[in-house]
């Protein structure tokens, strides 16, 4: 029995009276009647509504006709409009970034990579070249140990131009000096020159990426964000005391310029000037933009995927309620310092245990620059009994197919075949079903698909044969009946 008030049933009613309410409570949260989540970035929370009711006033004004938005009141419509407006927002959001994630990955920082190892290739001959006529002049700095103390400087020159002449060697330590990085200095493999020279592709939407989405940061990426905000500014400074490819250094932060970028940035050796490479000090920047967006210690609060994910815990009221119960079920105490000073110290322990084995373990080493090293392991030899197990177990494997074996015992129960009924409760009709049904069987227990079975040009065998045979015919507790019938 359905129920009607004035030519709608009841639940209608009910779904139109809570969509006023939600409007009413969206509008008070929502600044109404200007609708103020237009005029500043960022999202626009309506913390009475529940997030379901907000996801279907969405989907409602995404999908409905501007005819059925005017029938409602004008709460239900503003409502609407800004659940609308959010969720439109919101994946506008998602896109950007994603599309900004994509872009490093493979435009910028994967084509950088490639690009580096291709001029790594090509400079190792000069530096080959270059390295060996270094190595020649240093025997000879070696082999002066054995001469008299009475040996004056020229003297070694002279020993040292008859192997390498003098102008060479200069030239040679210049190429050396060129191509390789100072001992100090960490080597990234040269990805970051060559990324610094795809300028031109960040260049439009650096400007505009802080302008038009809201971001937020934690302790860790507050000074990146900070960076990535000011750039709009530094890159439209102009001066005719230098060219535009550089910045002064008043106008960057120097602080977020860590690692193999300082020579990028700042010039190796250093510039005395007060200017910094424009292209490297934006590439550096947003670099590391990328690299905390990733982690989330730079988020977006009005994207769904890219936000803080602190933000989604239960705080207040809503962890008070329900604290109790979480703790007890996992076994937390409520008070974390008691737990996290018993991890410091286990993981102290274990620290010192390695620390310890390390002195006796030769095969581990810790260089200078704290990287551990480990020797290789030789490959241990096969005893003679797993060789003759596995000629055994070899010789014993059938020499047939699996599928050609599951027909075989087909065979042997001819019932079983006849056993198997459709869905509509007819017998088998189709030609050649077992092997059909081998075929499926087989699939099934080897866990794979039907794409490695299936074979084109045979009946039996076709891609559209087997899936209709596995949905019609062999479902699992449908063979197994018939296993154990016939």
């Amino acid at each position: 029995m359905t129920c009607t008030v004035r030519g709608h049933t009841v639940g209608e009613q009910a779904g139109r009276q809570a969509d006023l309410r939600v409007g009413d409570l969206m509008l008070r949260d929502s600044s109404h009647p200007h609708l103020t989540m237009f005029e500043s970035r960022g999202p626009r929370t309506a913390s009475a509504v529940p997030q379901r009711r907000l996801d279907e006033l969405a989907c409602y004004g995404l999908t409905a006709h501007s005819s059925q938005l005017k029938k409602h009141p004008a709460s239900r419509r503003l409502a609407t409009l800004l659940a609308t407006a959010q969720r439109l927002e919101t994946k506008t959001i998602d896109d950007t970034l994603e599309l900004l994630d994509l872009l490093m990955v493979t435009e910028l920082l994967g084509k950088a990579q490639r690009e580096a190892d291709k001029q790594k290739v090509v400079k190792h001959p000069r530096l080959a070249k270059a390295s060996a006529w270094l190595a020649q002049a240093v025997e000879v700095l070696l082999e002066a140990e054995g001469w008299s103390e009475d040996v004056r400087l020229f003297e070694v020159w002279e020993m040292i131009d008859a192997v390498v002449p003098l102008a060479q060697l200069r030239s040679r330590v210049a190429t050396v000096t060129g191509l390789v990085p100072p001992p100090d200095a960490e080597d990234d493999g040269g990805w970051r020159a060559q990324m610094a020279t795809k300028y031109a592709t960040v260049s439009g939407f650096v400007k505009l990426l802080t302008a038009v989405i809201a971001f937020e940061a934690n302790a860790e990426g507050r000074r990146v964000l900070a960076a990535m905000q000011a750039l709009p500014d530094a890159l439209a400074h102009r001066s005719r005391r230098h060219p535009v490819t550089v910045l002064p250094l008043r106008l960057i932060d120097p602080l977020v310029v860590t690692g193999p970028w300082k020579r990028l940035v700042f010039g190796h050796p250093a510039r005395t000037d007060g200017l910094v490479d424009r292209n490297a000090y934006v590439c550096c920047v947003l670099e590391q933009f990328h690299r905390h967006l990733k982690r989330r210690e730079i988020h977006a609060p009005a994207s769904s995927r890219w936000r803080d994910p602190d933000a989604q815990l239960l705080n207040g009221a809503a962890w008070a309620a329900v604290k109790d119960s979480v703790l007890t079920d996992l076994g937390l105490p409520e008070d974390p310092e008691v737990l996290l000073a018993e991890h410091a110290e286990r993981l102290d322990r274990a620290y010192r245990v390695v620390w310890a084995a390390l002195a006796a373990n030769t095969s581990v080493t810790i260089d200078d620059d704290g990287k551990i090293h480990v020797a290789s392991v030789k490959a241990i030899e096969e005893p003679p009994s797993l060789i003759d197990l596995r000629k055994r177990v070899e010789a014993m494997m059938p020499r047939v197919d699996i599928s050609e074996a599951v027909v075989e015992v087909l065979s042997w129960c001819p019932k079983f075949m006849e056993a198997f009924t459709s869905i509509a409760g007819t017998g088998p009709h189709l030609d050649d079903l077992d092997i059909s049904v081998a075929a499926c069987l087989t699939a099934q227990a080897l866990n794979i698909t039907y794409g490695p079975i299936a074979v084109k040009g045979v009946p039996a065998l076709e891609r559209h044969r087997l899936g209709y045979v596995d949905h019609t015919y062999p479902a699992r507790r449908q063979h197994t009946r018939e296993w154990r019938t016939s």
